[in-house]
């Protein structure tokens, strides 16, 4: 059977059909690496050829997770049989999860969660998520600076220049060139939202200072 090879732009059904926890993990970006290792003129910003050599970086990587994982005969390709087999073991982690989630919070047994067990399940987590997010923004931070620079979040995002200020301008509530932990949290999700958040944060940098 004719194999296909698996291409550093992973623009195959591959990369939909396997999505890994390691390659989740990483698909907001680079995450902790720091900003000077693609910063080559170190102006705090990535160019074009810099973000360029970065997101080429992350490609090989997450290629790899998934040879890693599912490349059986490590011959370095996906065949239609190892695609195949991911999709399978994809759907097998999504079962499990959600059994996983029963268990944990069935708290009458029946084998199902009502709204109480719910609820609870979603309090939970949600509160998970947010340490993930806190967590995920300490490894953004590289300079422990406690706020995120646009040359932080670019790593991060590996976005382009357009894409970058557009993220900017929805966490960034205070106008203030950076986002903070609350900011990252809490997108602005209307003007209502940004003037609201403002003055709280301007007021922290403040007393920081």
């Amino acid at each position: 059977m004719k194999r296909k090879t698996l291409p550093l732009l992973l623009t195959t059904v591959a990369l939909a059909a396997v999505g890994t926890s390691q390659a989740r993990d990483r698909v907001f970006g680079l995450g902790s690496t720091d900003l000077a290792e693609y910063d080559a003129d170190a102006d705090g910003v990535l160019s074009g050829e810099e973000l360029a050599a970065a997101k080429e970086a992350l490609r090989a990587e997450r290629t790899q997770v998934i040879l890693d994982e599912y490349d059986a005969d490590g011959d370095g390709e996906l065949s239609a049989e190892e695609r195949a087999a991911a999709k399978v073991a994809r759907a097998a982690e999504r079962a499990e999860a959600r059994q996983a989630i029963i268990d944990e919070f069935d708290a009458d047994g029946d084998g199902v969660l009502n709204e109480e067990e719910r609820a609870a399940a979603k309090e939970a987590r949600a509160a998970e998520r947010t340490a993930a997010k806190e967590a995920r923004f300490a490894e953004i931070d590289t300079d422990a600076s406690g706020d995120l620079s646009s040359g932080e979040l670019q790593v991060a995002t590996l976005a382009t220049e357009e894409r970058l200020a557009a993220i900017v301008a929805r966490y960034d509530a205070d106008e203030s060139g950076t986002v903070s932990l609350e900011e990252f949290l809490n997108p602005v999700k209307s003007d209502r939202g940004r003037s609201k958040s403002k003055s709280s944060k301007s007021s922290r940098k403040r007393s920081r200072r």
